[in-house]
């Protein structure tokens, strides 16, 4: 879930349980795809951050028979539990949309490398953050005692706090994070909170669409290689054919980004967050911008007429009730300007 949230019972309750079905034994690094050769992130040669909001849980969920092991435990007393967003789904103003663009990359060797690290990071720290949230899980069933509700922000704190010692080549010792932006970390985390959160509402039908599953740790070769970055560095340049990214540097592209370039240049239009996924064999940034899309104001018509087009009249207009307002003639071009065509006679 992007966003801590804080649980509190009613009337001196207990908070209900929130733990979840177990899951498989968690993958090694190796075989999560988290680490390559050497202990750096390893990946192959684009939500942002929408915001997930807590379901709220009704008494009806309380009173459930017990399950299985490895299920949904019973909950004991009935709950209703408060949610408090610290931060709402982002709404773009009146007079603006969010739009998308999308630009094949020219990468060179070394930016091929690096997008690849992006792409492992990601997926090493997905990894990390499902293998804690599980963990809780695991303990909950075990012992019956309650973790904090999984958060983006609290789990990004914890990885960062980590990761000196996780992410270390087993060879040299040496750390290898600094190579991986501290946005693809933390779109991994983000990914897993959510996947959470959406099998935890799709579980207890607050949740629209097929029903999810308990989230599944990623595999390189399985996974699509991709990161989203958020903050930092998000730049079209001037001579619209290049891309400033974080950690990327300057990247070239395939098409020319005049159509968004102008409108940024413009005060039209500004880059919200920035996705590079890989394609096939090449990588693809994808754009999402808010843009300014001004309504028309109004003519201010109180009629509605119907315009029927054809080939001997022009066109037909027509009220609601079909009454034949008006008719067009065809201008007859070819007949206007015959006499213009044909040679004079001899």
């Amino acid at each position: 879930m992007n966003g801590d949230a804080e649980i509190v019972g009613r009337s001196g309750e207990q908070p209900a349980d929130t733990a979840l079905r177990a899951e498989p034994k968690c993958l090694s690094p190796d075989e999560a795809g988290g680490e390559g050769l050497g202990g750096e992130p390893s990946g192959a040669a684009v939500a942002g951050g929408n915001l997930c909001s807590l379901v709220e849980q009704g008494p009806g969920v309380a009173n459930r028979k017990s399950q299985p092991p490895g299920r949904m435990a019973t909950m004991a007393n009935s709950t209703v539990l408060e949610v408090k967003k610290k931060r709402e789904p982002f709404v773009p103003p009146d007079g603006w949309v969010v739009q998308a663009f999308q630009f094949a990359l020219d990468l060179t060797d070394d930016q091929r490398r690096i997008c690849a690290r992006q792409w492992g990071g990601r997926r090493y720290a997905y990894n990390w953050t499902l293998r804690t949230i599980k963990t809780g899980v695991d303990n909950y069933n075990a012992t019956g005692v309650e973790s904090e509700p999984p958060s983006f922000y609290r789990l990004r704190k914890q990885w960062n706090a980590a990761k000196d010692t996780l992410c270390v080549d087993s060879e040299t010792g040496e750390m290898w994070w600094p190579e991986v932006g501290k946005e693809a970390f933390a779109d991994g985390v983000r990914g897993a909170v959510e996947g959470y959160w959406n099998w935890q509402r799709s579980k207890s039908g607050n949740r629209k669409g097929r029903k999810m599953g308990f989230p599944r740790f990623k595999k390189k070769g399985r996974d699509q290689d991709r990161f989203t970055i958020t903050t930092g560095v998000m730049r079209l340049e001037p001579d619209r054919r290049h891309l400033s990214i974080s950690k990327l540097g300057c990247v070239r592209t395939h098409e020319n980004t005049r159509k968004i370039e102008r409108l940024v240049t413009s005060g039209r239009a500004r880059i919200l967050a920035v996705t590079v996924r890989r394609s096939g064999s090449r990588a693809i940034a994808s754009l999402r911008v808010i843009v300014a899309r001004p309504q028309q104001p109004s003519s201010g018509a109180t009629s509605v007429v119907g315009v029927d087009v054809g080939v001997r009249t022009l066109a037909t207009v027509a009220n609601a009730e079909g009454r034949v307002l008006e008719r067009v003639a065809n201008p007859t071009p070819l007949a206007n300007e015959l006499s213009a065509l044909r040679p004079p006679p001899s």
